[in-house]
């Protein structure tokens, strides 16, 4: 058993450690909520600055690098508006434009032509009318393959510029620094209705690989039910980011397709285990579910049933134990 211990824990450091040394120039969609975070943190202390200028604002045009994504936009004008509702300090507030940032079908004679956002001045002002507001913000996003950098300019009605400001953060940086640490609590049932649902721990710890997701190892247990003794497994977890892969990106959230390999120590005998499950983040929080399968490394010598605390036999110890399926609130410190 030492020697199966072992060697996934040598497994598992030495692909955590392989993840941490591949250099990867592609835009990562959590390093960018990362990256794009800190910039809004940068702005927010300008905001004192803007409000001498304006009260209340909307992001009219927006540009960014061809290397990001198209979908990022929306996060960073949410987290703008975040940080201007949330400080008390000022009046600054931004007002939501759809039709600034929206595709739009313009005629022009006999075509029709798609266009983003607002095409003339007329529009400009008419839009500007209807918001209730006499000044508008553009913003321009660059992403220079170490830095990314946001530009914003506080835009009056004749097109001048009352106000500007730019930001910058390092972008591998954020890359780099992002080892994971999970813990979190866990309840899990098991497919055998007469076994006892039981209560755990578990925690988690490994690095991100840029577009990819992340690797690393993790350990669990649950604790005695009756006449369930602990259970204990250590493995090595490969976590599938949703939102990188498929280059979609969403409001502070996050998801995952998550798969471990490891051993479970169950009643003096050693099982191994497959596990498939989802894990979703907001913020700092996590939420997953998990399947777990077991099947023995060697069966047990003893065959003696396992009884419940009626002394009623549930589970023969020459049995591995039944699907475990599990769920857990957990959060991300790093």
């Amino acid at each position: 058993m030492k020697s199966k211990l072992v060697l996934g824990f040598l497994l598992g450091i030495s692909l955590t450690q392989f993840g941490h040394a591949i250099d990867r120039t592609d835009v990562s969609g959590k390093v960018l909520y990362r990256a794009i975070d800190q910039l809004a943190e940068y702005m927010e202390k300008d905001l004192d600055q803007v409000s001498k200028h304006t009260k209340k604002t909307s992001i009219v045009n927006y540009t960014q690098s061809e290397e990001l994504p198209t979908s990022i936009q929306h996060y960073l004008v949410k987290r703008l508006e975040y940080v201007a509702s949330k400080n008390t300090r000022t009046p600054v507030k931004f007002v939501r434009c759809l039709e600034c940032l929206s595709m739009q079908a313009v005629a022009e004679g006999d075509e029709i032509f798609i266009r983003k956002g607002i095409t003339n001045d007329k529009q400009l002002k008419k839009t500007l009318s209807n918001l209730g507001i006499r000044k508008y913000t553009d913003i321009n996003l660059a992403y220079t393959g170490d830095k990314l950098v946001m530009q914003l300019n506080v835009v009056d009605e004749n097109k001048l510029v009352d106000w500007s400001g730019e930001y910058k953060t390092p972008y591998k940086a954020h890359e780099n620094s992002q080892w994971l640490i999970n813990i979190g609590a866990e309840v899990g049932s098991y497919s055998d209705n007469d076994i006892p649902s039981a209560k755990g721990a578990r925690v988690s710890v490994g690095q991100r690989l840029t577009g990819f997701g992340a690797i690393g190892l993790s350990t669990s247990f649950f604790e005695e039910a009756p006449g369930i003794p602990q259970v204990v497994s250590l493995g090595t977890f490969a976590s599938f980011s949703h939102n990188e892969i498929f280059n979609q990106y969403w409001d502070f959230a996050r998801l995952y397709y998550q798969a471990e390999l490891g051993v479970t120590d169950f009643n003096g005998s050693q099982l191994f285990h497959e596990t498939i499950g989802v894990k979703g983040v907001m913020g700092i929080y996590s939420l997953g579910i998990n399947i777990k399968l077991h099947q023995f490394v060697s069966t047990p010598d003893d065959d003696s049933p396992i009884n419940n605390t009626d002394g009623k036999s549930f589970l023969n110890n020459n049995d591995p134990l039944p699907m475990l399926v599990s769920l857990g609130l957990g959060v991300e410190i790093m």
